[in-house]
């Protein structure tokens, strides 16, 4: 049915609900905070309304593809791993896109879940030897330099050409594949080049030290200050619990994301201190400058020497009262007296 062109939503609703688990993981997720909508949706059709065909069906494969991952061996763990780190990405990435109002979120969230295809790829081809790559080092560039060294292609370049084999969409040929590159492509790539490294903050031992990089990361890439990375942080930190049980799976330990979720919190609350803080001040200086204002004028009104009010004063109450007088029919004098000595 992904295959098929004339497939449509009708179709998809008699396949999906063939199967109750599969059903239920998709009015989930149509109701998660990923896809909040104020009107709660109650069976498959709507889901499939808000969701969108296309999003539906690779969401449903890739629902398969976790018991697919689940093998006894040396890659068990590394696959539960890479599907923990792909989920979390694909998170990011739909967080990210509505956070940057950008389009085709769906989308985004598609290439933020296959970005490591390439690594389960090489994993089943070498099962114990990628896995001990793998943990050998946190850092994606040396992972990269490992397997170009061991297999001659890093894992991205992989994802790209197996995307490319079987005739995925070009959008997601060109994330895969630049899914590990930190440069200036498409804000779309950027994105996803990013929600790995989010990620990442779920998984890694000590996240305290990468926290700091992936926030420079997101301001290099993205323009995101350290104020909207903690908002990010939060916002994913609040679908991890319902997106686990969505895809069965336990993306990181309650405490981690505990941990991430209050410093985030943290970050956001010492935010708005500096912006109430802030305010506090430009009100005082904008009333100090309109005191200034109202002195410079006052002073501009009167003469220096005896502090009468001079001719910039004068006129403008002389063509008032002339006017006053012809209006109403008021008599009018003036006298002038001379000062001087």
């Amino acid at each position: 049915m992904a295959q098929s062109p004339d497939a449509d939503v009708a179709s998809a609703v008699a396949v999906i609900s063939l199967d109750p688990a599969l059903s239920a993981k998709i009015l989930r997720l149509a109701n998660s905070p990923l896809y909040a909508t104020q009107r709660r949706v109650d069976n498959l059709r709507q889901a499939l309304t808000l969701l969108g065909l296309n999003t539906t069906l690779n969401l449903a494969l890739g629902f398969s593809l976790v018991g697919a991952l689940r093998t006894d061996g040396a890659s068990a763990a590394l696959n539960e791993r890479l599907w923990r780190r792909s989920i979390l990405a694909s998170i990011a990435c739909r967080t990210l896109g509505n956070m940057l109002r950008l389009p085709r979120t769906d989308e985004l969230m598609l290439a933020g879940l296959m970005q490591d295809v390439g690594m389960l790829a090489l994993g089943k081809l070498d099962p114990e030897g990628y896995a001990a790559r793998v943990e050998a080092s946190a850092d994606p560039a040396d992972q990269c330099r490992r397997e170009v060294e061991a297999y001659g292609i890093d894992h991205a370049a992989a994802g790209a050409w197996l995307a490319r084999h079987w005739s995925l969409p070009r959008y997601l040929e060109e994330a895969i594949g630049h899914s590990e590159t930190q440069g200036n492509g498409a804000p779309f790539n950027r994105c996803v080049a990013l929600s790995g490294r989010i990620a990442d903050l779920w998984i890694v031992d000590s996240p305290e030290d990468l926290r700091r990089e992936v926030s420079d990361q997101a301001q290099a890439l993205l323009g995101m200050s350290r104020a909207d990375f903690a908002d990010l942080t939060s916002r994913i930190a609040e679908s991890v619990p319902e997106m686990a049980s969505v895809f069965d799976i336990r993306l990181t330990e309650p405490a981690r994301a505990q941990a991430l979720l209050e410093h985030a919190q943290e970050l956001i609350a010492l935010r708005n201190l500096r912006e109430i803080h802030r305010n506090a001040q430009l009100r005082e200086e904008a009333e100090r400058l309109r005191d200034h204002a109202r002195a410079a004028e006052e002073t501009a009104r009167r003469d220096p020497l005896t502090g009468l009010y001079n001719r910039a004063h004068f006129e403008p109450e002389l063509a008032r009262h002339f006017d006053e007088a012809r209006r109403f029919g008021w008599p009018l004098a003036l006298a002038f007296i001379d000062l001087d000595a």
